[in-house]
């Protein structure tokens, strides 16, 4: 499964509490939950030649018959190709094909 989640790097002061308001409170999560795929509905990856931080991918749910993309920045080239390869294993385990793969010059 892949989850697409999104952070906020933004710091939030929060009033001191002593320690029973405290165990009363739920903890504020920074990680917001905007989508979820199985990594079966992955349809294609495009990578860039100028932009080596950024990818798509294309996503096709059968069920529902929706396509969609989601674009990724990571903070450098080595984690995108590290996450190119989290995917390609299972991906390619589950379909006995090659995923398949673009590369395109820049960013659409």
């Amino acid at each position: 499964m892949l989850f697409l989640l999104e952070e906020n790097h933004q710091w939030q002061v929060q009033p001191p509490l002593d320690a029973a308001r405290e165990a009363e409170m739920p903890s504020r999560s920074n990680i917001h939950l905007k989508e979820k795929q199985p990594i079966s509905s992955i349809s294609n990856v495009i990578t860039y030649r100028l932009c080596p931080c950024d990818i798509k991918l294309m996503l096709y749910d059968e069920v529902l018959k929706v396509e969609s993309t989601w674009h990724i920045r990571t903070e450098c080239p080595e984690l995108l190709v590290e996450l190119v390869e989290w995917i390609r294993g299972p991906w390619e385990e589950m379909f006995s094909i090659e995923l398949r793969r673009a590369v395109y010059e820049g960013l659409e």
